[in-house]
């Protein structure tokens, strides 16, 4: 069976699964497998399948015919144009959340600065801002250590370990003693009896992750209205909010009555997804 074949039965394969992207998925995992590009995955598909080839590609497929997301199959995301190693342990980083990490580099470009960045998963935020503000020091937290070894690992390969310290911490527990710049958090934000209605691939990324409470706010209470303490005078703390949230969080923040500045900022598809609380 030579490449082209493969893609064709496959595809038809996961299609009549119900399986979303399948042309994609099958392609993402193809490349991966046979360490190929989109452009040499294309010319060589007369290529013929060795059995050892196939037998690791049929292990793949089969993965994504239970619905294990293709990201967590081939190990690999892109966030912000840079490759990240992910695993079950993290949340699956989305484009989403580039305008969060857009909004802080773009304010804070060539300043040296301070930054917390809470709820850190695979490190894509932090990472990120180190990759794109040498001059920025970071400390990144996350309660799973698991979380955290794959965030260490994606640090140590993107070359910006030596700007990013790691500690274990449920939010403000286990955190170093001093104050931030910059304060940068994409918590969990579902609400709990919501998870079970999302497709079957979210639902295999790590719920501790996406749990935000009943009403999908535990996590925003908890770090709009304790941020103060660990913020630099005009500090600044920024969040992703769910795309309904916006009202909801902003009035979290103006309770506070601690901050002098609430703006909000729209994602690519229009919708309400960071919230910026300047002190």
């Amino acid at each position: 069976m030579n490449i082209r074949e493969y893609r064709i039965k496959t595809k038809q394969q996961l299609n009549h699964k119900g399986i979303q992207d399948a042309a994609r998925n099958v392609d993402r995992i193809l490349m991966k497998q046979l360490g190929l590009s989109k452009m040499e995955l294309t010319i060589g598909e007369g290529k013929e399948l060795t059995n050892m080839q196939k037998e690791q590609l049929d292990t793949d497929i089969n993965l994504l015919l239970q619905h294990i997301p293709v990201q967590y199959i081939v190990q690999e995301q892109e966030f912000m144009k840079l490759p990240f190693y992910v695993n079950e342990h993290v949340l699956i980083p989305q484009p989403d959340t580039e305008i969060l990490v857009e909004t802080i580099v773009e304010q804070y470009a060539g300043k040296d600065v301070t930054i917390l960045d809470l709820c850190t998963g695979s490190g894509a935020i932090a990472i990120s801002i180190a990759h794109y503000l040498p001059k920025a020091n970071i400390v990144a937290t996350d309660i799973s250590q698991d979380a955290l070894e794959v965030a260490k690992r994606n640090a140590t390969t993107l070359q910006v370990a030596d700007r990013i310290q790691f500690y274990q911490a449920d939010i403000w527990e286990g955190l170093p003693a001093q104050k931030w710049d910059v304060i940068v958090s994409n918590p969990p934000y579902i609400e709990t009896a919501v998870i079970p209605t999302l497709a079957l691939e979210v639902q295999k990324e790590p719920h501790i992750a996406l749990d935000g409470g009943i009403d999908g706010l535990y996590f925003y209470r908890n770090i709009i209205i304790k941020a103060p303490q660990y913020l630099q005078e005009q500090g600044a703390l920024y969040l992703e909010i769910g795309y309904n949230q916006k009202e909801a969080v902003e009035q979290i923040a103006i309770q506070t009555k601690q901050y002098t500045k609430i703006i909000h900022r729209k994602d690519l598809e229009g919708n309400d997804r960071v919230i910026e609380c300047r002190r």
